[in-house]
């Protein structure tokens, strides 16, 4: 399965919808994934699992700029399952 034959499936189950890509929202996503890979280095010393915490919306953060730039928003608040 390629990426287009998962984004026909993804659209149909209504778990993704079209979205005009705005690169404003992408840029203000990426530089909140650059301040949480920050903090989380800043607490890598202090606690491990708040360092986990900040790397993985680190991470959530990216992917979810990933899918906007291909014009895509997910349906659903809980949208891991979507990246």
């Amino acid at each position: 399965m390629d990426y287009k034959d998962t984004v026909k499936i993804m659209l149909n189950q209504g778990l993704i919808k079209k979205q005009k890509v705005d690169f404003s929202h992408i840029e203000a996503l990426l530089l909140r994934a650059q301040k949480d890979i920050i903090a989380a280095k800043a607490n890598l010393k202090i606690d491990e699992e708040v360092t986990y915490n900040y790397a993985y919306l680190a991470m959530l953060r990216c992917g979810r700029s990933i899918v906007f730039m291909k014009g895509y928003r997910s349906v659903d608040a809980s949208s891991i399952k979507q990246l």
